[in-house]
């Protein structure tokens, strides 16, 4: 299951502008293995404290098909919003990061962890990598699809949410996820106060990603309008 670890931050934050390079948003698959460091977060710069060590996460494992679907999948969560995806790198420029390949053991993290963001108390937090270990996911599009979308949400300042439908939810068996328009209670397996930096004690995460990165400007980017969720 995905988690979040606290990092502290030595620096304000601004949010980003709608349209800007902050809003870049890139899913990398690890051709041939990604070679990190222990540092403070920079994902230019290849560092994640979220590390035990100086790590190399394996390949994504599931074959080509799998991840284009899977990419497509976010692509199709994230069309409402100011966003753009690439699977290429970028190469020195600033993105939220969303490795989609590995396991957690690489990590130094135990088994069974789905996905990991660094977590700044609801603060949008840029230029830093994101995991979702696909070899523990395994080959299901839908779950890569949706543990690679939360950790992109987490790092737009999103917490989890006690609430199945939302890709911010632990919670299973309730169809399609996605960026909700509904106030829910926080939580991983039960309700809690939301931990976001003084924002109201639930969260509606289709409204707050209306602001951060903000909407698209494209009504019909995947030949529909997906309007407000349930």
């Amino acid at each position: 299951m995905a988690r979040r670890l606290a990092v502290l931050l030595g620096m304000t934050l601004a949010l980003p502008a709608a349209g800007a390079d902050l809003d870049l948003l890139y899913i990398n698959r690890c051709v041939g293995n990604c070679q990190l460091k222990l540092g403070f977060d920079n994902a230019i710069d290849r560092k994640s404290s979220l590390l035990s060590g100086d790590a190399t996460i394996t390949e994504f494992p599931h074959g080509d098909a799998v991840f284009n679907a899977a990419v497509a999948c976010v692509r199709t969560v994230l069309a409402p919003y100011d966003v753009t995806i690439v699977t290429s790198d970028p190469g020195a420029v600033a993105r939220r990061e969303v490795i989609l390949a590995g396991n957690s053991s690489n990590a130094g993290l135990g088994s069974g962890v789905w996905g990991i963001s660094p977590w700044a108390s609801g603060t949008p937090l840029d230029n830093v990598i994101a995991f979702a270990f696909a070899a523990e996911i395994g080959n299901s599009v839908d779950n890569l699809c949706w543990t690679a979308a939360q950790q992109f949400g987490t790092l737009y300042g999103l917490d989890h949410e006690y609430y199945c439908p939302d890709i911010n939810s632990y919670l299973s068996g309730c169809g399609t996820k996605s960026f909700t328009n509904f106030a829910a209670s926080c939580g991983e397996f039960s309700a809690r106060t939301c931990d976001t930096n003084g924002q109201p004690a639930t969260q509606n995460s289709a409204a707050r990603m209306s602001v951060v990165p903000g909407k698209s400007v494209v009504i019909f980017r995947d030949n529909f309008d997906p309007g407000p969720s349930p």
